[in-house]
């Protein structure tokens, strides 16, 4: 008998309107199964979320509550779940054309498309990681490293000669670091190092957002400005960042690319930055549209919050726990091209090789109160970063302890509404946003009271009750804004930001840091937006500003992770100070994020043949 599981979901929080259509197809697609109808509607909800598949075993025989703790429904056992579902002609191994897939072991469900990324994801980057490159000086290699990444004063090895080293050595580097310990100037020596041996090289450089390209590209030209290098190959390297949906050539109103696996892009290195941003779909079409013979360098901090969308491809690569230990054959390399022998573990995955993590910190002082924030956090102590921000021998952190929207208004108006203000008073749209760059409210909500809405109205009401803009409508001078959506057409991005400015016709928008690459628009013809004075934590990705005020609501909520804690503190320069309750901020630093996929299995469990 046809069992119909949306009569069954439809009013339960735990689904979608999406997840119960796909489920609503499968049973239009002749599956009248409810293991396999619910496994459906479960993997759409789950992709949502942003798992790249559905763990079987972590669900079967659990029960799926509400918001209020409530049983909504409980999963079959794990044995009358997996045989459903392996007579479906609807679910299929891998290989087979189905809607959703097994994988290999039998354990993992997976929409299609999502099966094929990850397939594809572990194949390209196994196969880069297993390329040697040949025909390298080694005498040559360590004479140019040594030039570039001068003896240093500390006795731990030179990660970044090391990685260095690596992108010389092989087709794939993933060089993670937290803040200050110098990723961009390491990759900008890696590319001044890599054109000397490859001249005719056509570099690339990319980010997932403008703001994170913006970032980059500034950060690689101050290196270069100062770098002891031949100008012959200096000048080779790009001036300019992409965001990779402009690199790809998006197509408008189409998910789909000019350059794909059909049309490679033509590139011998391509670097991306904030690799920890792009999602696993989006990472996949980029590897896809990679020559087979390009070489590629992945920035990123593996200990940031997860991309929005599905995946968590730069934890997965660098394996979350495993770091700096590397295959004999490569080790044996290291005491003559890096200096200092560096201790392998054996035997160790292929990916391995390709891995570096950054650990010493420039920026900061190893016990500077923001670096000590961040270990804390890292670590997993809740108690450690509370007592650190509440430690008067830490000037650079502060506590405030808030619990209602009456306190909330009171932070408002002391730390944000002065820098508002000073956005609304620059003497030019350039002054502004360079204004924009000093400080931010971040919060890990979009919604209600202490969320990114509310906290932006809140600013803008306080304005008009202190007569510093009119009541007259939503756009005035200074309106910081972001787009929300990607225009294409305009060349604008989803993450730019730019404020509302008095031009020739009336009131702009202009996007840009500095004054010769800012771009105006009339305001009719822009996309999606919303006000900044307040950021999401994952829309303040790929920025950093000299001071950062991180508001946490008074209420525990699943998105408040340790990675957001982390983000959240790493954008900040100067200082940071945290609002909210003791409770919900160690909840959040003792909830580490969990995406479910394979690839890691995929890349760590294969070793070298």
């Amino acid at each position: 008998m046809e069992v119909n599981l949306n009569m069954q979901i439809a009013g339960l929080e735990t689904f979608s309107t999406l997840d119960i259509h796909f489920a609503g197809l499968m049973q239009e697609l002749g599956e009248d199964s409810y293991e396999v109808s619910l496994a459906a509607a479960l993997a759409s909800k789950h992709s949502r979320e942003g798992d790249v598949c559905l763990d079987l075993s972590q669900l079967a025989g659990t029960s799926l509550t509400d918001s209020k703790g409530e049983v909504e429904l409980t999963c079959p056992d794990m044995r009358n779940w997996s045989t459903e579902l392996s007579r479906s002609h609807l679910v299929g191994s891998p290989g087979e054309f189905t809607p959703l897939v097994f994988d290999e072991q039998g354990v993992r469900l997976y929409l299609h498309r999502f099966f094929e990324y990850e397939r594809d994801l572990a194949n390209i980057l196994l196969a880069m990681a297993d390329t040697q490159v040949e025909d390298i000086s080694t005498a040559s290699l360590k004479e140019d490293l040594d030039h570039l990444f001068p003896e240093q004063n500390h006795s731990s090895p030179d990660w970044q000669k090391v990685a260095a080293a690596i992108a010389s050595l092989r087709k794939l580097a993933v060089i993670s670091g937290g803040p200050g310990t110098g990723k961009t100037t390491t990759v900008a020596k890696i590319l001044a190092l890599l054109l000397k041996q490859h001249p005719n090289w056509n570099l690339r450089l990319a980010a997932p957002t403008g703001k994170a390209a913006a970032k980059l590209q500034e950060a690689v030209n101050s290196v270069l400005q100062h770098l002891n290098w031949p100008r012959e190959y200096l000048d080779k390297i790009p001036k300019n960042v992409q965001t990779i949906h402009r690199l790809l050539g998006a197509m408008p109103n189409s998910n789909k690319f000019r350059f794909n696996r059909d049309n490679k892009l033509p590139v011998n290195l391509l670097v991306v930055d904030e690799a920890s941003m792009v999602d696993m779909p989006l990472m996949g079409e980029l590897l896809r549209a990679l020559p087979e013979s390009a070489h590629l360098i992945l920035l990123g901090d593996k200990d940031q919050l997860a991309s929005v969308e599905a995946g968590a491809v730069l934890g997965d690569i660098c394996g979350k726990t495993a770091v700096n230990f590397f295959t004999p054959k490569l080790q044996d390399l290291f005491p003559e091209l890096t200096g200092p022998e560096i201790i392998d573990t054996n035997p160790a995955p292929r990916i391995t090789d390709c891995v570096v993590q950054l650990e010493h910190v420039y920026r900061f002082s190893t016990d500077s109160g923001i670096n000590q924030a961040a270990r804390a956090v890292k670590s997993g102590k809740g108690g450690d970063l509370l007592e650190y921000l509440q430690d008067d021998n830490y000037p650079e952190i502060h506590w405030l302890q808030i619990s209602n929207s009456s306190q909330l208004r009171q932070i408002v108006q002391d730390y944000s509404l002065p820098h508002a203000k000073n956005i609304l008073d620059s003497g030019s749209a350039e002054n502004a946003l360079q204004e924009l760059s000093e400080f931010s409210v971040l919060t890990p909500l979009r919604h209600g009271t202490f969320g990114v809405q509310g906290l932006n109205t809140l600013t803008e009401d306080l304005l008009r009750h202190h007569a510093i803009i009119s009541n007259s409508g939503p756009w005035y001078k200074g309106r910081p804004i972001m787009v929300t959506r990607n225009d294409h057409r305009l060349g604008l991005a989803n993450g730019d930001v730019g404020v509302v400015w008095p031009g020739e016709h009336g009131l702009e928008a202009v996007f840009g840091f500095l004054e010769e690459d800012s771009r105006r628009f009339p305001l009719l013809r822009l996309p999606s937006l919303e006000t900044v004075f307040a950021l999401t934590v994952h829309k303040s990705q790929g920025t950093e500003f000299q001071d950062v005020l991180l508001v946490l609501p008074p209420q525990d909520n699943p998105v408040l992770t340790r990675e957001l804690v982390y983000t959240a503190i790493t954008r900040a320069r100067e200082s940071i100070t945290i609002a909210g309750t003791p409770k919900v901020l160690k909840q959040a630093v003792d909830r580490p994020t969990s995406r479910t996929s394979g690839l890691k299995e995929r890349l760590w469990e294969s070793t070298t043949p």
